[in-house]
């Protein structure tokens, strides 16, 4: 019955949501020096994020697995992304991006420590790369054969995260 379901719910969400993301991400791209516009869309960018893992939380069914190039694109893009429109300005306050290590490693669940519209964590790059990286991790513990082919792309790029 749960497979079912499983099935069904990747099934009916997976492709409209990819297609959502991948219309976020364009618009995203077209706006990286205002913050005005941009912020909405990294909140966006993180619950996309957020939808997909919990579509895949408990398994990969075929209609995932046959998308898995196109997310897996996307996961990339997201975190390779860089603009300074919202970084901190004053050098006392915690950056965005030094939020999403303080609560690493990606085991750590940077949705609980998330208030939407009351935490700089919950629309900068920072926060969408940190769901992604909760993506990133879902999928090296659950469905690892499946992402083999993609883990070495996402060591260096996070690696390079973490060194910023």
């Amino acid at each position: 019955e749960l497979s079912r379901e499983l099935d069904y719910s990747q099934k009916e969400f997976s492709q409209p949501v990819l297609d959502m993301l991948k219309m976020v991400r364009g618009q995203a791209a077209q706006c990286l020096g205002d913050a005005n516009t941009l912020r909405p869309l990294l909140i966006c960018a993180r619950l996309i994020c957020r939808i997909f893992f919990s579509l895949n939380a408990l398994g990969l069914s075929e209609h995932v697995e046959a998308q898995l190039k196109d997310w897996m694109e996307e996961f990339h893009y997201l975190l390779k992304l860089e603009t300074s429109v919202l970084d901190e300005s004053d050098p006392e306050k915690e950056s965005t991006l030094d939020a999403v290590k303080s609560i690493w490693p990606w085991g750590a669940n940077l949705a609980s420590s998330c208030d939407i519209g009351t935490s700089d964590l919950c629309y900068g790059v920072g926060a969408v790369q940190g769901a992604v990286c909760e993506n990133i991790n879902l999928y090296m513990e659950r469905c690892e054969e499946e992402f083999q082919s993609y883990l070495g792309t996402f060591v260096q790029v996070v690696w390079e995260l973490l060194l910023k």
